[in-house]
């Protein structure tokens, strides 16, 4: 099978996000592997978000966790915090390059994870450091990031290559098209 291409932003966004869509329910499911369901899954949302049906949104059930787990534990390296005092703010899109001060620009991380990540996207960042794929989470905040930003800017046309010539506070070579099977989101 070829390595499917993309033409512009919104195609390979969506594809991103319908991906994700479908590791997410894959691991609902308790699945290992994805299979036909999960494959019919992706393609629904696929469909629907480039007929401009469905907008990318935050999976509902990540923001409950993330409200729920926000100054207990580091977003990206998960080590619980001793005291809320060790928790610092970091900016999914770093400020420097224009990332706001707004809830859905925000986790909390530990000193560590912070510094390392710098100025970085995030998602580049997250699989050099840890060498593995974020979670769904992380991963559907940062797609909502760009997709926002994308919307914002009337960059969803813009042809990717094209991309490449302008300061934007993400980098889209980082967006994934590939996902890890399910069992990877196990437990995280």
């Amino acid at each position: 099978m070829s390595e499917r291409t993309f033409k512009t932003l919104a195609e390979l966004l969506f594809w991103s996000y319908s991906n994700l869509q479908m590791a997410d329910a894959a691991s609902d499911m308790g699945k290992d592997e994805y299979d036909r369901v999960c494959y019919m899954i992706r393609a629904k949302a696929f469909k629907a978000y480039t007929e401009g049906r469905w907008q990318i949104s935050d999976l509902y059930k990540q923001q409950i966790e993330k409200l729920q787990q926000s100054n207990h534990c580091c977003a990206y390296c998960g080590i619980p915090f001793n005291s809320p005092k060790e928790a610092t703010i970091d900016h999914i899109f770093p400020r420097i390059k224009g990332g706001t001060n707004e809830m859905e620009n925000i986790v909390f991380a530990c000193k560590t994870c912070n510094s390392s990540k710098g100025d970085r996207d995030m998602f580049g960042w997250y699989i050099e450091h840890f060498q593995k794929f974020p979670s769904i989470y992380l991963t559907a905040n940062y797609l909502k990031k760009v997709y926002l930003y994308a919307l914002a800017n009337n960059l969803l046309d813009v042809e990717l290559e094209s991309l490449n010539d302008l300061d934007l506070p993400f980098d889209w070579h980082c967006i994934p098209t590939k996902y890890p099977a399910p069992s990877h989101f196990k437990d995280r």
